[in-house]
């Protein structure tokens, strides 16, 4: 069973967590580990050799704004960057993992309807973050196709 909760406190991520054999997770301020490491893992994930952040498009895992804002942060992201996810998030909810495949379905109707040259909002090369159990962060670089 895994339980997960919002504090009071927007800038804190509580999770509970009870298994089997009786171990716990505790309160954890996932937002600011997020930012303290999202740019190393970046840099892991892209070995094409890109390292401005804004020129790529963003499929991020919308686990909630302080998440969102703490990513936009730490690399310096240009606020349209996170702004499907932003949306998605304000719209939906956090829908877990299953998110990601529906903003990345929304940028790619965006990309069509602004006439853009490929599905990534234009760019070529993009990255898709999400979060989990155990602070986690998992990346996958994506390539756009033309429209």
């Amino acid at each position: 069973m895994n339980l997960c909760f919002n504090s009071p406190r927007e800038t804190y991520l509580v999770s509970h967590a009870l298994f089997v054999d009786g171990a716990g997770a505790m309160i954890v301020e996932l937002p600011k580990i997020i930012a303290r490491h999202i740019d190393k893992v970046l840099q892991e994930t892209f070995v094409l050799g890109i390292t401005d952040w804004n020129s790529i498009f963003w499929v991020a895992h919308p686990g909630g704004p302080t998440i969102l804002e703490q990513i936009e942060a730490e690399p310096k992201l240009e606020k349209s960057k996170l702004s499907i996810s932003c949306h998605f998030l304000s719209e939906y909810g956090n829908m877990w993992s299953a998110s990601v495949m529906f903003i990345m379905d929304e940028m790619k109707k965006s990309s069509l309807n602004k006439g853009k040259a490929t599905t990534g909002n234009g760019f070529d090369w993009g990255v898709l973050c999400g979060f989990g159990p155990g602070i986690t962060i998992e990346t996958i670089v994506l390539c756009s196709v033309s429209i």
